[in-house]
Formats: C-alpha cells, sequence, structure tokens
C-alpha cells in the first residue's frame, strides 16, 4: 500500500507485481480478496499497473480464480502465466476475453512432466513462442518475459513490427539480461526491468539458481572482484 501510494506520489510509471500466497491465498481465500481489492484499490489511485504472479501448479485454479473475480471490478489487474504448464493453452483462451495485463513466462517451478514440459525442452519452446504470437496478435496487453535469446530472436524474426504495437513489452530481471534488455531498447522496443522490493529475497534467488545453474560461477566471480560496486535499482522502466 505504501508502494503503490510513492508511485502515485512521485508519478513514476510503474507496474506493481506481487504473489496472492503473501496476502493470505491458501489461508483464507476471502481474506485474501479483500487485501487485493484494497492493493487494487491503491494501485488504481496511483495510475499503476497491478500484476499477479504465477504460483506452483497446485495452486493456479486458485489463481486464476481470484483474477476472474477482480477482472469484474477492474481494467489494470494482470496475470501472469506459465508456458510450461500443459493447462495454460486452455487458460489463455479465457484469458484473453478478461481485461489486464498477461505476463508470459517460462516458469521456474518444480513440476511433474505430466503437469509441464521439461525446463530445456523444444516443447517448452514451442509452447511460449506459440503463446507470444496468440496473445500478440489478439492485441491483448502483453509482458514478454524471458531473458532467452533464442526465443527473443525467434519472435523477432517472425512478428518484429507488432511486437512494436503498444500493447507489448519486454520484461526481464534486474542485472540479468541487461545487455539483451539494452538492446531491445535501443532498437525501439518498449522495456521494463523487474526489480525485487522487501526483505524476504534468498528462496527467490534460489528459483533463479536452479532456473539457470551457471549463474553461480557468475556470482561468485562478482563476488571475488576487488572493484567495489553497486546496483541501485527503482521501479522506473527502462
Amino acid at each position: 500500500m505504501e508502494l503503490a501510494e510513492r508511485i502515485g506520489t512521485s508519478g513514476v510509471e510503474s507496474t506493481v507485481s506481487f504473489d496472492l500466497s503473501h496476502i493470505g491465498l491458501v489461508i483464507d481465500p476471502e481474506q485474501c480478496f479483500r487485501n487485493v481489492v484494497r492493493l487494487a484499490e491503491a494501485t488504481e489511485r496511483a495510475g499503476a499497473e497491478l500484476i499477479i504472479s504465477a504460483e506452483a501448479s497446485d495452486r493456479t485454479d486458485l489463481v486464476l480464480d481470484m483474477h476472474a473475480r477482480l477482472a469484474e471490478r477492474f481494467t489494470h489487474v494482470g496475470i501472469t502465466v506459465q508456458a510450461r504448464l500443459h493447462r495454460t493453452a486452455k487458460d489463455l483462451a479465457a484469458l484473453l476475453d478478461r481485461p489486464g495485463r498477461i505476463r508470459l513466462v517460462k516458469g521456474a517451478f518444480l513440476e511433474a512432466e505430466s503437469v509441464a514440459y521439461p525446463r530445456g525442452s523444444a516443447e517448452l519452446r514451442s509452447a511460449y513462442l506459440d503463446y507470444a504470437a496468440r496473445i500478440v496478435d489478439s492485441g491483448h496487453q502483453v509482458s514478454i518475459a524471458t531473458h532467452d535469446r533464442d526465443i527473443l530472436e525467434a519472435l523477432r524474426a517472425e512478428h518484429d513490427s507488432k511486437l512494436r504495437g503498444e500493447h507489448v513489452e519486454f520484461e526481464m530481471l534486474l542485472g540479468l539480461g541487461t545487455e539483451q534488455l539494452d538492446a531491445l531498447r535501443g532498437a525501439g522496443f518498449t522495456t521494463r526491468e523487474y526489480v525485487i522490493f522487501g526483505t524476504q529475497w534468498w528462496l527467490y534467488v534460489l528459483n533463479r539458481i536452479a532456473e539457470e545453474p551457471e549463474r553461480v560461477y557468475t556470482a561468485l566471480i562478482d563476488a571475488a572482484s576487488t572493484e567495489p560496486r553497486m546496483v541501485v535499482g527503482s521501479m522506473e522502466p527502462r
């Protein structure tokens, strides 16, 4: 609530993203709904989008049901979908009829292959490209949230002009894919940098390492550097 208020006061164009489970989803869905309505009202006053993050597949129904209720009252509340999940093809059809941005991610949760495509698989690549094309072609607001250079190049090769539409933005995590994001920005695409806020960051770091284990080596090299380094994050889109 305080963050939304500060965004409204500063006038910085921003999106607020959060997990429903952090405000009670698996404890009391009705209390969660009351909480998220407060967040939706606060971000609406601030002129900011509110994006519901993805969670593990055993919570997907709860997350999508909550988003459906919010879509009846608000137009600025978006949802995150995981290309890895087999169910996403069906879920996307319903989401395209709702307001609010769709953030498309690969999905980093540990899931059974009966539920999701394996990480790094050809099936996952194909699914991501298909879903991205469907959303972009529909004209629905979308965040293409991936650092996968191969996927980004394939999308640009096939849909370059459509990706320049006002409804499309590319999103990457602060400190990851920086050069790619800068290159996209330089080429005229809309980009946004995802900044972690708060103190409960360690599990998030572990998820990112699980997604791409080579990042451990990058972290060790950076830690061993003799030169001081500083990263200052903000909610300002790049």
